[in-house]
Formats: structure tokens, C-alpha cells, sequence
């Protein structure tokens, strides 16, 4: 499953990346949005009624109305079976996808106390950034199940 949302959910997309679906974070115009949805066959996700409309003609489209992000995390798992584990992670500052790379690799690069507590870690092949697992992947999956 892949999502193409709009500029009004831009708290949201981190948590689908993390989660691991593909997802289009886009300054584009209500046209090229449901343009890009179509030609890709991503869900469209959007809190603009009038956008929603438009777009249920050429696209699935899903029309979130809560303004935070546990509330709409809640909406969109009652419209699509989101899952709990990601079978694969994307940046969620890019979308790039996510790496394992060695641990001695990035030795300079995270903080000594991560280093050491840490077994494995994920770079990042667009932008560089460099992740393991940490507290606030427990607390989405925790978000999740709620």
C-alpha cells in the first residue's frame, strides 16, 4: 500500500514511513496531487473536503477529519488494515529507503552511548540520516494497538 498526502497531514507521513509504507509528502496543487495518486495507484490522503470530492472520481481517496495525529492514525486504520510491524522502513524525513549497514560503518557518526547500546543501524540511501530502534518505535507500535 502507498499513500500520496497532501500538505495538511505533514505529522502523519513520518508515521507511515516509519510503519514502513511508501508515502509521498507533496507541495503540490489539488490537480498534480490526484495526478501523482492515479498514475502511481497510492491512496490519497487528505483532510481538505473539496480536494476529496474531486479526486474520488479519478482515485481512492480517504478524507481524514481529526486534527491529531493519534486521532487520524485511529481514522485511517478503520478505513485500511494498516500493519503493526513494517516489512520494510523508509526515512521518515525523505522517504528514501532505509539500509542496515555495519555497525562499525557509523562509529563516528551517532553519539558514543548509542553506539554502544545499539546492535543494529539503518542509513538512510537518499538522505544520509542514520537510525536504530529506539523508544519512539515502541511508542507507535504502542500508538497502534491503542
Amino acid at each position: 500500500m502507498k499513500f500520496v498526502v497532501d500538505r495538511m497531514l505533514g505529522r502523519l507521513v513520518r508515521y507511515l514511513r516509519i510503519l514502513g509504507y511508501e508515502t509521498d509528502y507533496l507541495d503540490f496543487d489539488d490537480e498534480q496531487l490526484i495526478k501523482r495518486s492515479r498514475k502511481s495507484g497510492a491512496i490519497l490522503l487528505t483532510r481538505d473536503g473539496e480536494m476529496a470530492q474531486k479526486a474520488g472520481n479519478y482515485c481512492r481517496v480517504i478524507l481524514l477529519r481529526k486534527h491529531e495525529v493519534r486521532e487520524q492514525l485511529k481514522e485511517l486504520r478503520s478505513r485500511v488494515r494498516l500493519r503493526k510491524k513494517p516489512r520494510e522502513s523508509f526515512c521518515p524525513v525523505c522517504g528514501g529507503g532505509l539500509e542496515t549497514v555495519p555497525k562499525k560503518s557509523i562509529e563516528r557518526e551517532v553519539f558514543f552511548r548509542v553506539f554502544k547500546r545499539q546492535k543494529r543501524f539503518w542509513k538512510c540511501k537518499n538522505c544520509g540520516k542514520i537510525y536504530w530502534r529506539g523508544t519512539h518505535l515502541r511508542a507507535l507500535r504502542a500508538r497502534l494497538r491503542d
